[in-house]
């Protein structure tokens, strides 16, 4: 089918209230969004897609130069008419694409973010290719053919993915009092083997964690691979198809906790929805022409007499000229010709 892609944005905002536990703030650090989906649904031509961004705003306290942080939880919701036949198909993915935290006073933030819908629409189309042309004996009609190789997109697969996971730390900075202030997830393909009727897929999802410590110093920024392994299932898939896979992130939720041993742990709480594009590749043998021996055409021929043009040559002629004006002039600012022909 026809891919089309198209992309909505979704603006919205909010004001939180620092808790009466906590101190007045000073200064905003930063803004760190995550993401949690609790509809993505096309039915009848209908898109909806519905959640929260949870968004932690990390600030300073006025007194001490400490950091806390407040947590800003933002309702969206979207729907669109896709105008899509009973046959169509789309997959949407759904992620931040902006965030901004100002401070209204010591007490209170406004809190803004920019949500992106990107949605890969696929028309079912039908084309129709003529295999034979059949003609009467006398007509003496030849077909020429040719084989056209084509790639069609056959089937979408789709599958939820639960992904959690806990990693010893060995950095001894890293506690339960530190303050994560950004965090990054990115999902990555290791290796996807094409089997019958089933998808293979080992990945890892990529994370990276910033944090500062107690005093409000800059830890650093650390990385971490979290694996998966995945199998989805479609019946129409066959060894030789190609497949396109896309990650649409449904959770992403990253804790440090220290235990009683004094060992913290980083814990990841991921979730996500895989999207399986299935290719298939063939070929077919179309005619692309056809002609017949038995009728003869003949093109009468007519002279024609036309004059033919004047020759032509560039001439290049010093023009010269005095203009007297009115007044004094200390300056040419501007000089302009126009050339009229007669």
């Amino acid at each position: 089918g026809e891919i089309r892609a198209e992309k909505d944005t979704i603006d919205e905002s909010l004001s939180v209230i620092v808790p009466d536990t906590q101190p007045d703030a000073l200064q905003i650090i930063g803004a760190d969004p995550s993401l949690y989906i609790q509809e993505n649904s096309c039915a009848q031509g209908t898109l909806k897609i519905a959640g929260t961004v949870n968004c932690n705003v990390c600030y300073y306290a006025a007194e001490g130069r400490e950091p806390y942080s407040v947590t800003a939880s933002i309702p969206f919701s979207f729907s669109k008419e896709t105008g899509l036949a009973q046959d169509d198909k789309v997959i949407t993915t759904v992620s931040v694409t902006g965030i901004s935290a100002s401070m209204v006073n010591p007490r209170k933030f406004s809190v803004k973010v920019q949500i992106q819908v990107f949605q890969r629409i696929f028309k079912h189309q039908v084309q129709e290719y003529a295999e034979d042309m059949v003609s009467g004996e006398d007509e003496q009609v030849h077909c020429l053919r040719e084989k056209i190789p084509m790639s069609l997109i056959c089937d979408i697969a789709e599958k939820k993915m639960v992904l959690n996971d806990e990693i010893r730390l060995s950095d001894e900075n890293l506690n339960d009092h530190c303050t994560i202030l950004r965090k990054s997830v990115s999902w990555d393909n290791e290796d996807v083997k094409v089997l019958p009727g089933k998808v293979m897929i080992k990945g890892r999802a990529d994370t990276s964690v910033t944090a500062l410590d107690e005093q409000g110093e800059f830890i650093g920024t650390s990385h971490y691979s979290v694996p998966f392994s995945q199998i989805i299932e479609c019946e129409s898939l066959s060894p030789d198809d190609r497949v396109e896979i896309f990650y649409c992130p449904v959770r992403e939720d990253i804790e440090i906790f220290t235990h009683s041993e004094q060992i913290s742990t980083m814990t990841f709480a991921f979730a996500a929805i895989t999207q399986c594009v299935i290719n298939h590749t063939d070929e077919i043998s179309a005619v692309k022409d056809a002609f017949s021996t038995k009728w003869n055409t003949e093109c009468p021929k007519t002279e024609i007499t036309m004059p033919s043009t004047a020759p032509s040559c560039r001439v290049t002629a010093p023009v010269k000229e005095i203009m007297p004006i009115e007044g004094t002039a200390s300056k040419v600012l501007d000089i302009s010709a126009r050339c009229e022909h007669s």
